[in-house]
């Protein structure tokens, strides 16, 4: 067989880096567990009006926004950033995006412009009758960004890690009344490939880290790929015998397996009271807490890292925290609780 006829065969069998990677995960003995998953991230400096509930944390490493091409810089534009460079790519001829999140199908231009530009039908108060007109999306439209990515678990180096698949910016959908009822995304654009070299900030105009909140995953959130993940028996074991240093997750201070210990086995002294008589002895019982078990999420933390140059988005996963369902006396839950942080980098 001809080399050339050889590589074009290997590139047929294997269409993308993406299948190529997963594919070599899912035959690796020492990963014992893949899998995907989609989730909204707010990746802009600020969200400035709050209305949203967190689906995320960010925190901005290094953002240096190059001028626009009025020469002036704003507030609203520079809180925008990423948006702003996805939209105005957008108005480029010949941009490549897709319509789905495997990145497979091209856009087509006429698809891309019925994405960008929203068509309303209603009424005004000048004419009784229907019109309909043509709105732009705006940079300030784009609430969250949707990513596919695909985690695994190394047995042998005992850490997670990951990679971004495609992203793509989101913007509501609204009613006939101009309520909103759901959200889409505009197009698909492929991740940058992971890259071997440790990424340096001075490279790019635009990084920062993600602390998952409101998107972070269950086991039965992901789609399974390959194994089994069992978080308690991960948590229990980064307490009892560390692969690496633990961080508090208030203050991000070292934590000894001492203090980890205290912080999640918990005996509680509860006292009571007769309520017909204060006057008795209040009776006094102990109630053993053990947050392990429950962990029930994780929380994966990322730097994210925009390429002006390539037009690219990169992550590298360089922490996890278990997350502990705390739930009141009556058994109701009541918020999502980071135990401590594990990080590789």
């Amino acid at each position: 067989m001809r080399p050339l006829l050889a590589i074009c065969l290997w590139v047929s069998a294997f269409p993308s880096f993406v299948c190529c990677q997963t594919g070599d995960l899912l035959r690796n003995p020492d990963i014992t567990w893949v899998a995907e998953y989609t989730s909204d991230y707010v990746m802009n400096p600020a969200d400035e009006d709050g209305e949203y509930p967190p689906l995320n944390y960010l925190d901005v490493i290094r953002f240096e926004c190059p001028a626009p091409a009025s020469g002036l810089y704003g507030k609203r534009y520079m809180s925008r950033y990423l948006s702003a460079r996805l939209l105005n790519l957008a108005q480029t001829p010949g941009f490549q995006c897709y319509t789905d999140s495997l990145v497979q199908k091209v856009m087509t231009g006429e698809q891309l412009s019925d994405r960008i530009n929203i068509r309303h039908t209603g009424h005004n108060q000048c004419s009784p009758e229907e019109i309909t007109w043509t709105e732009e999306v705006h940079l300030d439209d784009i609430r969250c960004f949707r990513v596919r990515q695909i985690f695994w678990y190394d047995r042998k180096k005992r850490a997670f890690d990951g990679m971004p698949v495609s992203f793509a910016p989101v913007v509501n959908t609204l009613d006939s009344n101009g309520e909103v009822n759901g959200a889409r995304s505009l197009f698909w654009l492929k991740a940058g490939r992971n890259e071997s070299k440790r990424l340096e900030n001075t490279q790019f105009s635009y990084v920062f880290q993600t602390k998952m909140a409101g998107n972070a995953p269950g086991p039965a959130d992901m789609k399974t790929l390959k194994g089994s993940l069992g978080i308690r028996n991960l948590t229990e074991e980064e307490i009892t015998n560390p692969s690496r240093q633990r961080l508090d997750a208030g203050e991000f201070s070292p934590l000894s397996t001492e203090q980890l210990m205290k912080q999640c086995y918990i005996t509680d002294t509860v006292i009571t009271y007769n309520p017909e008589t204060y006057d008795d002895e209040p009776t006094v019982t102990y109630e053993h807490r053990n947050y392990l078990e429950q962990v029930d999420k994780i929380r994966f933390v990322q730097n994210w890292y925009y390429d002006e140059r390539r037009k690219s988005l990169l992550c590298r996963l360089t922490g996890i925290a278990p997350l502990a369902a705390i739930r009141d006396s009556e058994g109701v839950f009541r918020y999502y609780k980071p135990l401590f942080y594990v990080m590789y980098r």
